[in-house]
């Protein structure tokens, strides 16, 4: 601050434990200075107040009502990001092929992609089948994500619910045991995301050993396709689940404990993990497959005649992949009402 008016912790008024206090200002200066709250978050536990007074020199304070959805912008360039190097590699998936192959360019300027033993028939039954599964696995990825993560809530409401549960938290009498939260998220983060790291790296393994390099490569164009689209959605539906809330607490359609809040609330509850975990982490969903299925693919061609071979290696991919979608499909632990 340029003046050496201060300003104490609180919320706007002048009376009460809250109130603003200006030091070694005048009290006409007071009275015709309104105190604007500058909270950085809702879950402050101290606020920050600032005042504008013509008569000094303060520089203007972003109110805490101003919601800049930063993390949205940066989601959408983590989104295009992610797009721009699968196609990347999808090409290099092309060239790698004709490689193996041993398939020659005719002209420089196509380079393989127009060559008639590398094109991708969407026609041929193998090749469909590998195009729905590649646009079917998003979707179980997302829902993998979304129900870890309602899981661990359900259990950290649990551990919260239990030590409010004597009274003393609220009275002052002890402190809140941070501990066992802290263990419950940390121990689901590693549990949690081994199934969708199984998918992510055991699909494109299955695909290719099970069926042909082609129904891979169609397997890789499904993914691209609904993974980005799926992004988009899950990033701007949860991001707007949750200005929808913060719209609502800001006194608007009823304010806190409206209706209209209370249905914003469970929105908000399922938009945080659309936005903040199913949204992101299909970025590098998409480039993970698309990085092992390039690495792969040398060794899929090289046992296409060896039946016996490549389908045990699918066989066993997937029977691990099975058995981990099944561990992640056992019985959550249900919150008791309070």
């Amino acid at each position: 601050l340029t003046t050496a008016s201060k300003v104490s912790h609180g919320c706007r008024g002048s009376a009460g434990p809250h109130s603003v206090n200006f030091p070694n200002t005048t009290a006409e200066t007071r009275s015709n200075t309104p105190a604007i709250l500058n909270c950085t978050s809702i879950r402050s536990i101290r606020c920050t107040c600032s005042w504008i007074s013509s008569r000094t020199r303060i520089a203007p304070v972003t109110s805490g009502k101003c919601r800049v959805p930063t993390k949205a912008v940066t989601r959408g360039f983590a989104i295009g990001s992610a797009v721009i190097a699968a196609v990347a590699l999808f090409a290099s998936f092309i060239e790698t092929a004709g490689s193996e192959l041993g398939v020659v360019a005719s002209n420089l300027k196509d380079g393989v992609f127009k060559e008639a033993k590398l094109m991708i028939n969407v026609a041929d039954p193998k090749i469909f089948i590998g195009l729905l599964i590649g646009g079917a696995v998003p979707f179980l990825f997302s829902a993998l994500a979304i129900r870890a993560v309602g899981r661990t809530a359900g259990v950290v409401v649990q551990e919260v619910r239990s030590q409010f549960a004597d009274g003393k938290i609220m009275s002052g009498e002890k402190q809140p045991d941070y501990g066992p939260v802290i263990d419950i998220c940390t121990a689901a983060s590693l549990r949690e995301l081994a199934t969708p790291a199984l998918l992510a790296v055991l699909t494109p393994v299955i695909i290719g050993f099970g069926i042909n390099y082609f129904a891979l490569g169609a397997f890789l164009a499904g993914v691209i396709l609904t993974g980005q689209l799926m992004a988009n959605y899950l990033s701007n539906a949860g991001g707007a689940w949750d200005n929808a809330k913060k719209y609502i607490e800001d006194g608007h359609e009823g304010g806190k404990g409206s209706e209209a809040h209370k249905a914003a609330v469970i929105g908000d509850t399922v938009g945080d993990p659309f936005k903040d975990t199913a949204g992101p982490a299909l970025n590098p969903l998409i480039k993970v497959m698309n990085l092992v299925a390039l690495l792969i693919l040398p060794a899929i061609i090289n046992l296409k005649d060896n039946d016996s071979a490549r389908l045990s290696i699918a066989g066993v991919s997937l029977a691990i992949l099975v058995a981990a979608i099944m561990f992640s499909r056992r019985k959550a632990a249900s919150m008791v009402a309070a």
